[in-house]
């Protein structure tokens, strides 16, 4: 019997190995949750938990209706990048690919992001700088970004498929606008593309020109 009462006493005291509500509450320090005044360190992973799930509710929040939200309520996107999107959603570039004319399967989603090019178009303009370094250009909707953004910025894009920088120079050049100042350079003018690979390009990239933006 003494046996039985031992086991019964034990049974009911023990609440399993992570403890949960019957843990010993901390009665010395005011606590902002109810699950904050246990000791346990079940409850506090238990917290930690709730603030994950939460940060992956705002990050899924972020990457949804905020990024919509952004898109909708930003009008950054002037006529050099639209005439660049425009050409890059109609270009077949499963064709081109077939028909060799491109170094590499390419696709709509290696662009730069709209919102990615309307954020760097911002800070271009708030930087204005004399000089950008482009690594990688693509179809040039992000190199597009920095010309609209600052008049007077000169653009040097490294790309390594000798396509891509017909394809872009050509656009460009058509929906560049000339300016009303004489002496400021069209888009056209201020755009550089070097081809090759990157890291064969930039030790010859002239060494008393430097770069005031690197995207």
């Amino acid at each position: 019997l003494s046996n039985n009462e031992t086991n019964t006493s034990t049974m009911t005291d023990y609440v399993g190995r992570f403890l949960g509500t019957n843990a010993d509450k901390d009665e010395t320090t005011v606590q902002s949750s109810a699950a904050s005044a246990h000791k346990s360190t079940s409850t506090r992973w238990s917290v930690l938990s709730e603030r994950l799930q939460g940060l992956l509710t705002e990050a899924a929040a972020i990457g949804t209706g905020m990024e919509e939200y952004c898109l909708e309520m930003s009008d950054l996107e002037g006529p050099i990048m639209h005439a660049l999107r425009t050409k890059m959603m109609s270009t077949n570039w499963k064709g081109e690919w077939e028909e060799q004319k491109t170094m590499f399967a390419y696709g709509e989603e290696m662009s730069t992001d709209p919102l990615e090019a309307q954020f760097i178009k911002a800070l271009t303009t708030m930087k204005q700088p004399r000089r950008v370094l482009e690594v990688g250009m693509f179809t040039g909707y992000g190199a597009a970004a920095m010309l609209e953004g600052a008049p007077s910025t000169t653009v040097v894009s490294l790309e390594i498929d000798p396509y891509l920088k017909t394809w872009v120079s050509e656009c460009v050049a058509q929906a560049s606008e000339a300016s009303t100042n004489p002496e400021l350079k069209t888009a056209s003018e201020r755009l550089e593309i070097i081809t090759g690979p990157a890291l064969d390009s930039m030790p010859n990239l002239p060494s008393d020109q430097p770069f005031d933006l690197v995207f």
